[in-house]
C-alpha cells in the first residue's frame, strides 16, 4: 500500500493530536511497507534510548541467520575410562527430566555404576553472571536468572505456594516436579492479610540448601507460583545437586564426586544426547513471550566457538552491530548492544534504528517469514494476547513489546488482508503516570494506524 500526499497529511495531524499533550519522551517511527518511505517521524525518532525488549529485535535478527533455523542445542553425557563427562551447549530450555533421560540412556549402555567422577564443561560466558547494565534487582527475579552454558531449571528453583481451603491447615509449599526437593523453612500464616503483611518478593528466599518463605497468606486465595533464581555462589553447588537427583532418579550408583572444568568433547565416547527445539521453535517463545533466559542463551553456542574474542567486554556489541550490517539490515554505528535481552540500562538504540531493521528485513533478510512469525498477535498469542483486540477481521498486528522501569515501547508490522502496509516503533520512557496509561496508548496509536489503511 502507498500513501497519498492527503492520507500521510491526516496522518500527521491525528498522531499529532494522540500524543501532544503527555508528559513523556517520545520516540516513533511510521514507515510504508511497499515503498520503505517514513510516514511520520515525531521528537526522538533518530535519538538513543532504552529498547528494554526491542533489543531482542537485533538479537533475533542475528541469532537466526548466524545459527540457522533447524539449529538445535545438544546437551551429551560421554565417558573416558572410568569418569563420565556432562557436555552443556547452553540449551535454555533445558530440564531436570531430560537430564534425568541422559542417565537412563546411560545406565542402559554402560550398567548401573559411575565408578570415577562426573565432569561439567563450565565455561566462563558471560565474563559475569549476567550482562553488562542489568540492574542489581533483577538478579532477584527469574526473568534475570544467572546466564551460563549450563542450564538447568532455568537456572531457579521453583514452587507454588497453596492456601488451605478449609480452617485449622496450613499453607502448602509445592515443589515443581522437574527439580530437586530442598529443606524449607515455612514461616506463613493465614489471616486476613494488608500491603504490609501480605508475602511479598523478599519474603521468600534461597541460600542454596534451604527455601524459606514467610508473611500473610489470604485464607482460600489462589495458589502462587514462585521462582527463585540461582545466586553465583550457589551455582556450582545447585549443579551439582541435579546431577547427583538425575543419577539417582535414573537408578545409578554414583559415590565419586562433582567437578567443573573445561573439557574437550572429542576425547570422550558419547553414549546419550538431548537435542532441542529447532531455533525457529524456540524462538517464539523468546520473542513471543519475551522469555530473558531463552534470549540470552542463543548468544552461548556462538560465543563457546570463540571463547577468547568473547572474554572482551565490547565483543557482543560489535559482533551483533557487525552482523546487522553484514545482513544488509542497517547500520547500529551509533547505538549500544549490551545484552541479547533488553534487560541491560546500558543497551541504547532509537526508533529509527529499529525502522530499518523492520524495513530491511521484510526485503532481504531469507528468513522473514519465519522471524515474523516469532513476535507475538495482537489478540492471540505472546505478551498482547490481550491487548490489540480491537483492529478490525482482516487486520493483524505483530508487535514486539519492551518493557522497564519509566520504559514502554512497542514495535512492528501491521497486515491488511495478509498484505504487509506499515511497520511502526513506539518508544515512550521517562513518563509519570503508571504504565497502564502509556500501554492505552500506543494501543489508540495502533488502532488509529490499523484503521486508516
Amino acid at each position: 500500500m502507498v500513501f497519498s500526499v492527503q492520507a500521510a497529511s491526516t496522518l500527521d495531524a491525528k498522531l499529532e493530536a494522540l500524543i501532544q499533550q503527555e508528559d513523556y519522551v517520545l520516540g516513533l517511527e511510521v514507515r510504508d511497507m511497499a515503498t520503505g518511505e517514513v510516514l511520520f517521524q515525531k521528537m526522538l525518532a533518530s535519538q538513543l534510548m532504552k529498547p528494554a525488549s526491542l533489543q531482542k529485535i537485533p538479537a533475533s535478527l542475528v541469532a537466526l541467520k548466524h545459527l540457522g533455523e533447524k539449529y538445535t542445542f545438544r546437551t551429551s553425557i560421554g565417558y573416558n575410562n572410568r569418569d563420565v563427562f556432562v557436555h552443556f551447549m547452553g540449551d535454555p530450555t533445558f530440564c531436570l527430566t531430560h537430564l534425568v533421560e541422559l542417565f537412563k540412556i546411560y545406565k542402559k549402555k554402560q550398567g548401573n555404576v559411575i565408578r570415577g567422577n562426573i565432569y561439567i564443561n563450565r565455561i566462563q560466558y558471560p565474563a559475569f553472571p549476567h550482562q553488562d547494565g542489568w540492574s542489581v534487582d533483577s538478579a532477584r527475579f527469574l526473568y534475570g536468572a544467572l546466564i551460563s552454558n549450563i542450564n538447568i531449571n532455568n537456572n531457579s528453583v521453583c514452587v507454588r505456594i497453596v492456601p488451605p481451603k478449609s480452617c485449622g491447615k496450613n499453607t502448602e509449599v509445592v515443589y515443581d516436579a522437574d527439580q530437586p526437593p530442598y529443606k524449607e523453612i515455612n514461616a506463613m500464616h493465614i489471616g486476613k492479610c494488608n500491603d504490609y503483611t501480605r508475602v511479598q518478593r523478599q519474603d521468600c528466599q534461597f541460600d542454596g540448601k534451604v527455601v524459606s518463605i514467610k508473611g500473610c497468606v489470604p485464607f482460600k486465595s489462589n495458589p502462587f507460583r514462585v521462582c527463585l533464581p540461582i545466586k553465583e555462589h550457589q551455582f556450582e553447588a545447585f549443579v551439582s545437586d541435579a546431577i547427583k537427583a538425575a543419577v539417582k532418579e535414573a537408578g545409578l550408583s554414583f559415590s565419586g564426586k562433582v567437578l567443573f572444568k573445561p573439557f574437550d568433547r572429542k576425547a570422550i565416547k558419547v553414549v546419550s544426547v538431548h537435542h532441542s527445539a529447532p531455533l525457529a521453535e524456540m524462538l517464539k517463545i523468546g520473542m513471543k513471550d519475551s522469555k530473558n533466559v531463552v534470549m540470552e542463551g542463543l548468544m552461548v553456542p556462538i560465543a563457546m566457538a570463540r571463547p577468547f574474542y568473547f572474554r572482551k567486554e565490547s565483543a557482543l556489541d560489535e559482533f551483533l552491530k557487525a552482523k546487522i550490517k553484514e545482513y544488509g539490515l542497517g547500520d547500529l554505528g551509533n547505538a549500544r548492544l549490551s545484552d541479547m535481552s533488553g534487560l541491560s540500562h546500558h543497551n541504547l538504540l532509537s526508533p529509527a534504528h529499529v525502522g530499518q531493521m523492520l524495513w530491511h528485513a521484510s526485503r532481504c533478510y531469507p528468513c522473514f517469514s519465519l522471524w515474523k512469525e516469532t513476535f507475538a498477535l495482537g489478540g492471540e498469542d505472546g505478551t498482547v494476547s490481550k491487548r490489540l483486540k480491537k483492529a478490525k477481521e482482516n487486520v493483524k498486528v505483530y508487535a514486539k513489546t519492551g518493557t522497564l522501569l519509566g520504559v514502554s515501547n512497542i514495535a512492528g508490522y501491521i497486515e491488511k488482508n495478509g498484505q504487509k502496509t506499515v511497520s511502526f516503533v513506539l518508544m515512550m520512557q521517562n513518563f509519570t503516570k503508571e504504565p497502564s496509561f502509556y500501554k492505552e496508548l500506543k494501543e489508540k496509536i495502533i488502532y488509529y494506524l490499523a484503521h486508516i489503511i
